[in-house]
């Protein structure tokens, strides 16, 4: 008979140094976040509807929806396009809650894709309390207090990192953060480990291996 295989258990209280999400805060949010998408369309027509009226000015981003009462847009295709768009984009963040460097990554590109476009840093913070109103009206009971706190205290990273890019984007840039600290400590032990990070593997190769 072979080796009995080992598997390695997370501590439900272990603490993530970047995100300050215990393990068991991120088995929360990616429960919720599979009840959510079980209504993926119709929870992103909403989650956009709940931005326009809930965000000042964020409506009037979208040429084709200004002065319309966000009531009459819940049938566009539109609304629901974006909206699906906003949803993938949280969905990447709930599937790299453990990859710290790929989740830092696309907060930033989002940053650097959304700032030329018109949203400031107060649409980024009214969209968090957008995101918990959805999560009330589309979870219902499922929507614990444990399981709120846990979304808000992800949304406050999301939040952060965004805010920050947007900072360096405008020349605003202050002292590295605990998430520079730590995403350099970790491509550190990665060398360590004899392991190639991406920008590195692109200097050398000209290309990304796949």
């Amino acid at each position: 008979m072979g080796a009995a295989e080992t598997k390695t258990h997370k501590s439900p209280t272990e603490v993530c140094k970047v995100t300050g999400l215990s393990n068991h805060e991120k088995d929360l949010i990616r429960k919720s976040w599979a009840s959510f998408m079980k209504n993926k369309n119709e929870n992103a027509t909403l989650l956009i509807i709940n931005l326009f009226k809930m965000s000042e000015g964020a409506q009037d981003l979208f040429s084709k929806f200004k002065g319309t009462n966000p009531d009459e847009l819940k049938g566009s295709i539109r609304v629901r396009s974006h909206g699906l768009r906003v949803v993938a984009a949280l969905n990447s963040v709930v599937e790299n809650l453990d990859d710290i460097e790929c989740l830092l990554d696309m907060l930033q590109h989002i940053a650097h894709s959304h700032h030329p476009r018109g949203p400031t840093k107060k649409h980024f913070q009214d969209l968090g309390g957008v995101v918990i109103a959805t999560f009330e009206q589309s979870l219902g009971k499922k929507l614990t207090e444990d399981v709120k706190n846990a979304w808000v205290k992800a949304y406050g990273v999301i939040l952060s990192v965004i805010e920050k890019e947007y900072d360096v984007i405008e020349g605003n840039a202050n002292e590295p953060t605990v998430e520079d600290a730590e995403v350099a400590k970790s491509k550190e032990e990665n060398k360590e480990n004899g392991e190639v990070t991406k920008e590195e593997g692109e200097g050398k190769t000209g290309k990304v291996e796949e």
